[in-house]
């Protein structure tokens, strides 16, 4: 059987697929975006008609799709394409983060709709019913990409879902449009756990998100947020250090102390600020935690969604060894 990881953008690589490639051994990774940068270029398919290439290809192997992100447009695209030719098809969906599944984001730039126009001309294309993709891609554009989810008239057909915790899981299924045959609850992989630890010092860590790049807000709303937060640290008497997402461009950081994660073995902090990132999972249970949006409109829906998810979460099995060991054995039976 083939595993093919499924992204949308190759550069999302590192962070998704690369984590979990040396327990599924992906053949191929299929990317809806990308320049083989962060990919081997002989295992890397770029752009939908690659896939139909490929799938032709391959028309006589059963291949295993394994998909990070539940994006309803290009998912549905790239399976529609592979069923049409290949023997069997099996979908696994592995969760890597939160579930965002707010509307329309309050901030869509050029490159936005350079791609998501992109996007949704091949929906079309490769649509069972191309009417019925037109009215997909309508509410698409109108209503962001989880809020039409419910309206597709087929509903995506998943054989297993992985996810962190029970919370995680009917967040997913409360969206409908998506049919899962089989629910696993993994546990968190906490690759991070450890590192962010509670100490009685002056410093406040705060989680970092690329909020301009995934079009939460502007670059000048993103500068403002930083200012803001790092002003009602001061006003408390402490210091903020940020910790930095590795997307978030470090000249956007000049003036803040900040870090990278993967660079430090530990962060010592008295309290932890942030607005809806998986990091948060691996924070310890005793450290005090601010979620808030601090009046960035685009972060409202999201950061309250988050709220009510993090106050149901669950350390499933609480190690990443055995969060390992229950992935390797899916995949082992696929």
């Amino acid at each position: 059987m083939l595993k093919v990881g499924l992204l949308i953008r190759e550069s999302d690589y590192p962070f998704f697929a690369k984590k979990i490639n040396h327990l599924v051994q992906f053949d191929y990774v299929f990317s809806v975006f990308g320049n083989g940068d962060y990919v081997d270029p002989q295992k890397l398919i770029v752009g939908f008609r690659a896939l139909v290439r490929f799938a032709k290809k391959n028309r006589d192997e059963e291949v295993c799709v394994v998909l990070f992100d539940v994006v309803p447009l290009a998912v549905r695209i790239a399976l529609n394409v592979l069923s049409s030719s290949v023997v069997s098809l099996k979908v696994v969906f592995v969760q890597h983060g939160f579930f965002e599944i707010v509307g329309a984001k309050a901030s869509r730039t050029l490159s936005w709709y350079v791609d998501n126009l992109a996007i949704a001309f091949a929906h079309i294309r490769y649509s069972h019913n191309v009417l019925n993709g037109f009215v997909e891609v309508v509410n698409y554009f109108q209503m962001g990409s989880w809020k039409a989810f419910p309206k597709f008239k087929e509903p995506l057909e998943l054989d297993s879902g992985c996810f962190w915790d029970r919370a995680s899981a009917e967040s997913l299924y409360a969206v409908g449009g998506c049919h899962i045959k089989q629910s696993v609850i993994l546990g968190s992989p906490h690759f991070d756990e450890g590192k962010i630890k509670f100490y009685g010092n002056d410093l406040v860590a705060y989680i970092s998100q690329p909020l301009s790049v995934t079009n939460h807000c502007s670059v000048v709303e993103f500068e403002h947020l930083l200012s803001r937060i790092s002003a009602e640290i001061q006003a408390l008497g402490k210091r903020m250090i940020v910790i930095a997402h590795p997307k978030i461009p470090k000249e956007m950081l000049a003036g803040y102390e900040f870090t990278f994660l993967a660079d430090v073995d530990e962060i010592k902090c008295s309290a932890v600020w942030g607005h809806f990132s998986s990091l948060l999972y691996s924070v310890p249970a005793d450290m005090p935690i601010r979620l808030d949006c601090w009046g960035v409109e685009g972060l409202l829906e999201p950061v309250q969604q988050f709220k009510k998810q993090f106050e149901q979460r669950e350390r499933v099995d609480g190690s990443a060894g055995e969060f390992e060991q229950k992935l390797n054995l899916l995949f082992k039976a696929s």
